[in-house]
């Protein structure tokens, strides 16, 4: 797994990794106004996670829409493609708002639902089917000097926007779009 990165707007570099439930906090001594450098210090937020288990269908959908995804890109595949683990990550996104509050969502469960079959863009081959979904969004929140302040869930139709203290924006479709 790659680190995923992100800056607070004082200057904390805000960094995870997909495979534990890590999350970085590099702060400079002086806030935003000095480059971070390996002598600041690092506070690092972990907890234990509960490995969230992908089944061999909902691991056969990924593994396709990975394919389909790769043969979009016009080019040839050297070697073979990596499998899909057996486990998701526990953080699947990270947000820093701009009071510095700090948005971890993490790995869920996934349900078989409604099959949804995608329609083709013009010229392309048509994609694969979905059917296999989280059905709701968790959510970590911490303060921006890692105190933990609780957790949050959301339909996973509804999508994080923007916070501010204690008010959350999100936004949802229906079925009118």
């Amino acid at each position: 797994p790659e680190p995923r990165v992100t800056l607070s707007p004082f200057g904390t570099i805000v960094t995870y990794l997909g495979d534990q439930y890590a999350v970085n906090l590099m702060t400079s001594a002086r806030g935003a106004r000095e480059r971070w450098a390996w002598r600041n210090s690092v506070v690092s937020l972990r907890r234990p996670f509960p490995p969230v288990p992908i089944g061999s269908a909902e691991r056969a959908e990924l593994e396709a829409g990975l394919s389909y995804q790769i043969a979009g890109l016009d080019g040839t595949l050297s070697g073979t493609m990596p499998k899909v683990p057996a486990t998701k990550a526990p953080i699947t996104w990270l947000t820093v708002a701009d009071d510095g509050r700090m948005y971890v969502r993490v790995a869920t469960a996934s349900t078989k639902g409604e099959v949804i079959r995608p329609e083709a863009a013009p010229g392309r081959p048509t994609p694969p089917a979905t059917s296999w979904r989280e059905p709701q969004a968790v959510y970590d929140v911490y303060e921006r000097d890692g105190a933990y302040l609780g957790q949050f869930r959301t339909p996973s139709t509804v999508f994080f926007r923007a916070a501010r203290g204690n008010v959350i924006w999100l936004s949802g479709r229906d079925e009118d779009g």
